[in-house]
């Protein structure tokens, strides 16, 4: 039986950490981070992502200084790089089909998944995370990732340090993006 957790409370409650201390992340807490991203739905099952695991301090400031708001934060102690992976020899059937250009449209959503269902365990673990995206060739470079493949977007999860800038989570209000049997459609 699957535990009850307030999901709504914890997405209301999750926020991009711009300050972390240097405390280590524990690697229970990785692992638990990571299966999050495997178990992330993909479409045709393709899962298709790569997870590098960064804690090397050098290259995590070379990584974060790739992202284009990078210089906002201070550098987690944990990152982690989600890489895109093709899918032409997986998929090699449909990759000469019609549906050639829905794999790579669907690739790119896929991506996103992983990273948020990451950074949500993240959060319910008592960490803090940021979700920020390198300039892909150099995040590659830096990262020795293989060609055709990108490290498309990066993880950083550490703990936020006490006092620091939190941005306050402003959302519109439902009747203004819900729309009901049509665009602009009203209850």
């Amino acid at each position: 039986m699957v535990k009850k957790v307030d999901f709504l409370d914890l997405l209301k409650n999750s926020n991009t950490t711009f300050d972390f201390e240097t405390k280590a992340v524990k690697s229970g807490d990785l692992k638990k981070i990571l299966e999050a991203g495997r178990f992330s739905p993909s479409s045709q099952n393709s899962q298709p992502w790569k997870f590098i695991v960064v804690k090397n301090e050098k290259t995590i400031d070379q990584l974060m200084k790739s992202c284009v708001y990078g210089a906002f934060y201070k550098d987690p102690p944990l990152m982690i790089a989600v890489v895109l992976e093709p899918l032409e020899k997986k998929f090699a059937g449909l990759a000469k089909s019609g549906f050639k250009n829905l794999l790579d449209y669907h690739r790119h959503l896929d991506i996103s998944l992983p990273v948020m269902n990451m950074y949500l365990e993240t959060n319910s673990l008592g960490l803090n995370g940021c979700i920020v995206s390198p300039e892909i060739n150099v995040a590659n470079k830096i990262l020795k990732v293989s060609k055709n493949s990108e490290a498309i977007l990066l993880l950083g999860i550490g703990h936020k340090k006490k006092g620091s800038y939190t941005k306050k989570k402003e959302r519109r209000a439902l009747k203004d993006i819900v729309f009901y049997e049509k665009y602009g459609g009203k209850k």
